[in-house]
């Protein structure tokens, strides 16, 4: 009964457990959603229109059977909440749907409903059925939710279907003009970039747009309607075009395009000239929208792409390289096209970092506009220098261009900052192409640009050296007795000196062995080559340059190892005693060689090579060099190994007493001597001596003391030292 009085009865109370740990509360038409603590969720009331009799739950659905007298189950997303599917069931009151633990067959599989006399058993179809049916009927929402509620084993292919369900959510809503939730979910499923580009027109899209362009006829209309001439119109006073002929906007917001009747009143032409505008402004807000989604997918594409175009994991297939690469130039190049209309002043930003755009498209819009700064930018990230160059000559012979016309001389002065100003731009160019381009021009120009190149770059590559020493010889042998001869003849001994990436075998087969001018660059090689006695046979044979000879040596035997036998003095001086046929004895040089450097050669092989008819007066400094060098190793070593002795004791005395040692104070520093003690090298008694230590502790001695007279008898005795190990005197 009612709470007043008989009125009616009261509707019981209802309860069914959802997914989830999920509870449903009904009474009447009023519910309410809690969890298993008793906790409320705060949803949204389900609408039902009038109080249901029983409320259950077949996974992923929520039922509800309704009025007794007539019999209908209601079918829900217990997500939304929305009405799926409406079955009348004659006086159905009795709703049994198994309990899940009984067995799992049951879960989402079918229940019973029942009347007094009737038994219905409803079966669900299969979920992909499901899903299909609801795509194809528009509801996206509740295909969306109700892949999100399904396991992954109960749907084929979940994660596509719910993503080209998303797809289908995303363009619907660009439909309806909702640009920025079209577009979040748009970069939520991750779209491929084409499938949202097409959607705008030409102007921003470019060929890949879906939108048909404005037709003739609307163009015309649209010209009419901002004030143009108007066609006449027909007899019956309607304008040209037919009542009921679809127009054609030119943006993005009609996909499904709408049919209006022409007229030519002066007020229809204005409400036309409004519906332009707003479509221009929604355009222009569609497009902001893009250029937040293109920004998003160019950061995504930096994770696979350096800015010079490579791949960053080099793991990935060369076709995975090409289609990121075409998508890249795709996203780059929309993104223009929408800087350009929405905000022109952001274009700019865009060039000057790395870019995929296409050249043609960016280069033919800026020219359009006049944005001739921002293509100047644009080439240059670009490095299409050639296009650049171009379009400056055809700026400089417009008559009221910005430039006054290209000089009448060549500016070499200027041409040499593109191959050598410290840009990376002239360090990254082709040196082999630079260098084919200079020779053409002028050897001279190849010469400064290598010269460049090697001593202000540091390039070590071995062609341009064999190629610089190539020209510095072919300019020696084309100015031969010029003024220009000497400068290229220094350069040219120069290089042949400091540079070890040439080819000495190349260059020695090109020149003149007979040519005063080559000698010395001949010996230069010879030396690089460490053919040495060929060195010296053209300094004392062909140069006569003694000096320059000994200088070699030196040079030779301070920067190479070797052996006492044959060393490179001894190979001078046999050509100065020995020479070659038709070349005459040297005596002086080789007196010289042998009072200088006569304790470098071997003492047997020089003496070998000096003729008999020689006095030996004259060989006074050789001897006496030999012996001073003799006596000066002599010595050397015995103050070695006195420094070593000493070097010895010092060590023995720290280890004895802690002299100089951290902590080494608390050491004995006494010795007993008894008359029982002798020394250990002399083997002499030390009772009634005095061991006489001086400060440095290197000679102790000895000294005996008969009837109180000091006779001094100095001997070395280690021993002794050794076992005081300290300066002083002692005395007994």
């Amino acid at each position: 009964m009612s709470y007043i009085g008989m009125g009616g009865m009261v509707p019981r109370p209802l309860a069914t457990r959802l997914r989830e740990g999920q509870i449903l509360l009904a009474k009447d038409i009023n519910t309410h959603f809690i969890d298993l603590e008793g906790h409320s969720l705060g949803r949204r009331q389900i609408p039902w229109s009038h109080a249901p009799v029983d409320v259950g739950y077949s996974y992923p659905f929520l039922l509800a059977l309704h009025d007794s007298s007539k019999g209908v189950l209601e079918v829900r997303n217990p997500e939304t909440l929305s009405l799926l599917q409406s079955i009348p069931l004659p006086a159905a009151s009795i709703l049994h749907i198994p309990q899940p633990n009984i067995s799992l067959a049951h879960a989402g599989k079918g229940f019973l409903v029942a009347s007094d006399r009737t038994i219905w058993r409803m079966e669900a179809l299969s979920y992909d059925t499901q899903i299909d049916a609801l795509v194809e009927k528009g509801y996206l929402d509740e295909a969306i939710s109700l892949l999100g509620m399904l396991e992954d084993a109960l749907v084929k292919d979940k994660a596509g279907r719910l993503r080209l369900a998303q797809l289908e959510k995303a363009q619907s809503l660009f439909a309806l003009h909702k640009f920025r939730h079209a577009l979040d979910l748009f970069t939520e499923v991750a779209a491929p970039p084409e499938t949202v580009i097409r959607l705008y027109p030409k102007l921003i899209a470019g060929d890949l747009s879906a939108v048909p362009a404005q037709e003739p006829e609307e163009a015309a209309a649209n010209a009419n309607a901002d004030g143009s001439d108007t066609k006449p119109a027909g007899s019956d006073g309607s304008s040209e075009l037919p009542a009921g002929q679809s127009m054609y906007a030119t943006s993005v917001l009609s996909l499904l395009r709408r049919t209006e009747e022409g007229s030519d009143t002066s007020s229809i032409r204005g409400e036309d000239k409004d519906k332009e505008k707003d479509k221009d402004k929604e355009l222009k807000m569609a497009v902001r929208e893009l250029q937040g989604y293109l920004a998003d997918v160019r950061r995504r594409f930096q994770r696979f792409l350096g800015p010079d175009g490579a791949l960053k994991l080099p793991a990935l297939r060369r076709e995975f390289l090409d289609t990121i690469r075409d998508k890249a130039r795709l996203v780059d190049t929309t993104l223009f096209r929408a800087h350009m209309y929405a905000t022109p002043s952001l274009a700019g930003s865009l060039f000057r970092i790395a870019n995929f755009c296409d050249p043609e498209v960016v280069m033919e819009r800026l020219e359009e506009t006049g944005r001739y700064n921002d293509l100047i930018d644009f080439l240059y990230g670009k490095k299409l220098h050639r296009q650049a160059l171009e379009l400056l000559r055809r700026f400089g012979q417009e008559e009221s261009g910005l430039l006054s016309g290209p000089m009448r001389t060549v500016g070499l002065s200027w041409g040499w900052r593109f191959f050598l100003a410290e840009t990376e731009n002239a360090e990254t160019l082709p040196r082999q192409d630079v260098l084919s381009f200079l020779e053409g021009i002028d050897a001279q120009l190849a010469i400064r640009y290598l010269e460049h190149v090697i001593q202000e770059w540091n390039d070590l590559t071995p062609d341009l050296h064999q190629r610089l020493v190539v020209l510095y010889l072919d300019q020696i042998t084309a100015h031969k007795g010029e003024d220009g001869d000497t400068e290229y003849s220094s350069k040219f001994l120069a290089m042949l000196k400091d540079s070890e990436q040439y080819s000495p075998a190349k260059t020695l087969d090109r020149l003149d062995r007979d040519d005063p001018n080559f000698y010395e660059a001949r010996a230069i090689l010879f030396s690089k080559m460490g053919q040495h006695r060929q060195v010296l046979e053209i300094y004392v044979f062909k140069l006569k340059d003694h000096e320059k000879a000994e200088e070699y040596c030196n040079h030779v035997h301070l920067s190479e190892e070797q052996d006492q036998e044959d060393t490179i003095y001894l190979t001078l001086l046999s050509l100065y005693l020995t020479p070659p046929h038709s070349h005459e004895v040297q005596n002086g040089p080789a007196l010289a060689i042998l009072a200088k450097h006569g304790s470098r050669l071997p003492a047997d092989a020089a003496l070998s090579l000096i003729p008999a008819e020689l006095e030996v007066r004259e060989l006074e400094f050789y001897f006496k060099g030999r012996m001073r060098a003799a006596n000066s190793v002599f010595n050397e070593a015995r103050i070695v190994a006195q420094l070593r002795k000493t070097r010895d004791m010092q060590i023995q005395a720290q280890l004895a007493l802690g002299d100089g040692v951290r902590g080494g104070g608390t050491r004995a520093r006494h010795v007993t001597v008894t008359e029982e003690r002798i020394c250990g090298v002399c083997h002499k008694r030390l009772g009634g001596s005095v061991i006489n230590v001086f400060p440095d502790p290197v000679h102790p001695v000895l000294t005996n003391l008969p009837s109180q007279q000091y006779r001094r008898t100095p001997r070395l005795c280690e021993s002794s030292f050794q076992r005081s190990g300290v300066g002083g005197l002692w005395s007994l």
